[in-house]
């Protein structure tokens, strides 16, 4: 039998594991869609700000996912991460192999692939995924848009679901309705847990809906055109908003972002419009102009709207007033097509030139820049952006081909004083990533009992404990996942 010093070190490991069980669901440091919604309870909030997080440059790479259809094959267009849960979700392409087409996931933490991913699609998948009460949504060139459990990637039944043109633009979900614009120019809208068509929708908006992606708040839904026009639907019927469509001077390939009563959404015409959401009246001051045109969406924090231009320059505006922000336009080495993110008064985004950047929001400063690797063509990041989420920032690239995930350095500590210093050395090591005995999904705490030396492993990936002699053999273990 154990001693009780051997419980108390193993209750304390118990603990930690429990509270962090706890944690998941409830934390709010997550980015679920492209708008960047702190929320996975099915409300589209994002204005591509996460309030949650602490995270702030300098940052170091944790780790990236390259190539893994081989040197030269391209696997990332466009399509950004969306973070929940430990898990980051991106869609992927691949021209010359039909399996590779479809949605990735790993864990955040190690960059492991997720049991059940990548789930394949028919053809591209270059929109970025949303997240909404356990399921992934998005949608491909195929003109089918998909819905799998999070946890597992099996289709969710009911899904997928046809629309009539190939879908680029991102999804969104609010209220138990999933939102996503296809090449047709309709807005399609189903019930997020069963497929089934929301009476009133498809609704027409315009000829083509590209690349916006539709955003949600007050009960109306609000999303771009090809047509140069920026529609709004009631969200539970489809019913347009009167005051609405509003007219902007060229294509509209941005997505609109909604804070303090305000719509706004970039254009081809270079210029960023502002309207009251509820009536589509023109918020004075507004359009403000850049020096090339817009694909970048939208950020808003703290009183002030960023976008970035293909002029290379990254804009900043009260977003009350249109006034310019001192110490911007902050001129980047390439156009910027990438959508900035903001946390913790720090602005992210990325160009063609293949770089990302860190610019205190503040002041225009950049801080910091990565460049990344060259491992496909020479388009830089193109419209890939970075999502933040789990105090890490991450970002996919174009040209680096793959997906990259950022922490910031462990503190070095210096101690004040070493009167008796402890050497470390390197003894053994065992496990693997799996779900058999002796392997590990995500393990989150050790034990260890002072008396028998048994190592006592909590592992939240497969839901159970797992038991080892000092040398590292497996003994036995407990525990199942519950409801």
């Amino acid at each position: 039998m154990e001693n009780n010093s051997g419980r108390l070190i193993f209750t304390s490991a118990l603990f930690i594991i429990f509270v962090f069980f706890i944690e998941i669901p409830l934390r709010a440091d997550i980015w679920a869609d492209r708008h960047g919604t702190t929320s996975t309870a099915g409300i589209d909030s994002g204005s591509r700000y996460n309030p949650y997080s602490t995270i702030a440059p300098p940052l170091v790479l944790l780790w990236s996912q390259t190539d893994w259809d081989g040197a030269g094959v391209n696997v990332i267009q466009e399509s950004s991460p969306a973070i929940a849960n430990g898990i980051v979700y991106i869609g992927a392409s691949n021209a010359g192999s039909a399996a590779s087409h479809g949605i990735y996931a790993w864990y955040t933490d190690t960059g492991v692939p997720v049991p059940g991913f990548p789930v394949s699609v028919p053809n591209d998948v270059i929109s970025s995924p949303a997240i909404a009460n356990g399921m992934v949504y998005d949608g491909s060139f195929d003109s089918n848009f998909y819905a799998l459990f999070a946890a597992t990637g099996i289709t969710v039944p009911g899904f997928p679901e046809a629309t009539g043109g190939q879908i680029n633009a991102s999804p969104a979900v609010a209220n138990g309705i999933v939102y996503s614009g296809s090449g047709n120019g309709k807005l399609y809208a189903w019930n997020a847990a069963t497929g089934i068509t929301v009476p009133g929708f498809p609704v027409t908006a315009g000829s083509d809906i590209y690349y916006s992606s539709p955003a949600i708040a007050n009960g109306r839904v609000y999303v771009g055109s090809f047509d140069g026009k920026l529609y709004a639907f009631d969200a539970a019927t489809g019913v347009p908003v009167a005051g609405f469509p509003v007219t902007t001077g060229d294509t509209i390939g941005s997505s609109p972002a909604i804070a303090n009563g305000i719509v706004y959404v970039g254009s081809l015409d270079g210029k960023l419009y502002a309207w009251d959401a509820a009536t589509g009246a023109t918020i004075t001051g507004f359009p403000v102009a850049t020096g090339g045109q817009i694909y970048s969406s939208p950020a808003i924090a703290n009183g002030v709207v960023y976008i970035g231009s293909i002029d290379k320059k990254i804009y900043a505006w009260n977003a009350a007033t249109g006034a310019v922000i001192p110490g911007f336009p902050v001129t980047l080495n390439s156009e910027v097509l990438s959508s900035p993110a903001i946390a913790n008064g720090y602005l992210y985004a990325g160009d063609s030139s293949n770089r990302l950047y860190a610019i205190d929001a503040t002041n225009g400063n950049i801080v910091w820049q990565y460049a990344f690797p060259s491992n496909y063509a020479s388009e830089g990041v193109d419209a890939c952006s970075p999502a933040i989420a789990e105090n890490k920032l991450f970002m996919t690239s174009d040209q680096g081909n793959g997906i990259f995930v950022f922490d910031m350095p462990s503190p070095t500590v210096t101690p004040t004083s070493t009167p008796n210093p402890i050497a470390f050395c390197y003894v053994s090591q065992w496990g693997s990533h799996g779900a058999g005995n002796g392997q590990f999904g995500n393990p989150g705490g050790v034990g260890v009992n002072s008396s028998s030396g048994n190592v006592y492993v909590a592992d939240y990936g497969n839901n159970n404990v797992q038991v080892f002699n000092p040398g590292g053999t497996y003994l036995f273990q407990w525990g199942s996942a519950g409801t």
